[in-house]
């Protein structure tokens, strides 16, 4: 389910950046190429996210421990975009920092839940590895 939530908050994110980049724009003077850059780490971001969620929602589906593993890490990855449309963009306004706070949240719950679903799914990959009796299939 907060996968599902964080796919959508993500499309919201995005768009309401590029509103947000087009403001910045009208209203202050970006250094030569800033904004092009910005804005290409947008995209870098939404494409990073939506492959990180469809990585999670695999292995979610699959119960696979290693995919699990790998959205978790990724998650990281998309952190780091977070705090870099957060604090270290050229300009930063405070809806920046709301709705990047709020994508923070959703995705540091994800690594946590992440983690905990590692552990579950190699604890039922080991009971039914040694399941002799074949009872629990």
């Amino acid at each position: 389910m907060l996968l599902y939530f964080n796919r959508t908050y993500v499309v919201l994110l995005t768009v309401l950046s590029i509103v947000i980049f087009a403001y910045k724009d009208w209203k202050f003077p970006y250094p030569e190429n800033y904004l092009g850059v910005e804005i290409t780490i947008l995209a870098f971001y939404f494409l990073e996210e939506m492959s990180r969620l469809l990585i999670g929602s695999s292995a979610n589906k699959t119960e696979n421990p290693k995919t699990m593993a790998l959205f978790g890490v990724c998650g990281i990855g998309a952190l780091m975009l977070n705090v870099y449309f957060m604090s270290w963009q050229t300009y930063v306004l405070k809806v920046d920092v709301i709705s990047n706070a709020i994508a923070v949240a959703i995705i540091a719950l994800e690594i946590l839940h992440s983690i905990f679903y590692v552990l579950a799914f190699m604890v039922v990959d080991d009971v039914l590895k040694n399941d002799e009796g074949g009872t629990l299939r």
